[in-house]
Order: structure tokens, then C-alpha cells, then sequence
């Protein structure tokens, strides 16, 4: 197409005044969810772990985040979707 321009129409993206996160798994030991942790940190991706007290225990979160845009969540979401690592849920930072 010699001399043609061609114009691409894209929707803004949309800005949420909260940040995301990203939870890939909730486990009841701190080992497992060192294990998942890990597998994550193999794909170049940094999380962390959130031990909560719920009614039936402790419960070890891995998470991911602060994310400014939902989609940067989606994007490294991908990404360990396709190394086998799901699910992972994606919420509002709290």
C-alpha cells in the first residue's frame, strides 16, 4: 500500500482511582504457597504472601500487585497462564 495511511480508532483506557491485584492461589500452608510463589518468580514475576486468620484457620494468599491498570494485571495473568499457573483472580487492591 504505496503512499496510503491507514488510521486506527482505539477506545481509551479506562483509569481506576483504586489499584488491582492479583490472586493466584489461597492455601492453607505456608509451603505450598512458597511453591507457587516460586513457580511465579521462575516466569520473572514478583509476588508476595498475606497470611489472613479466617473462620477456619490461616490461610496463605500468594498475590500480585499494586497494578495502576487492570490491564497490566490481565498481561502478567497471561503470561503464567500460558506457563501452566492458574487460576488467578484479578480484584480491587484493599
Amino acid at each position: 500500500l504505496e503512499n496510503k495511511q491507514v488510521q486506527v480508532e482505539a477506545n481509551e483506557q479506562e483509569v481506576s482511582s483504586r489499584p488491582y491485584l492479583m490472586q493466584c492461589g489461597a492455601y492453607r500452608s505456608a509451603s505450598q504457597a512458597d511453591e507457587r510463589k516460586a513457580m511465579i518468580a521462575f516466569q520473572g514475576l514478583e509476588s508476595h504472601i498475606k497470611a489472613s486468620q479466617g473462620e477456619k484457620g490461616i490461610w496463605y494468599r500468594v498475590v500480585m500487585g499494586p497494578y495502576p491498570l487492570k490491564r497490566e494485571a490481565e498481561r502478567d495473568r497471561n503470561l503464567l497462564r500460558r506457563a501452566g499457573i492458574e487460576p488467578c483472580a484479578i480484584w480491587y487492591w484493599n
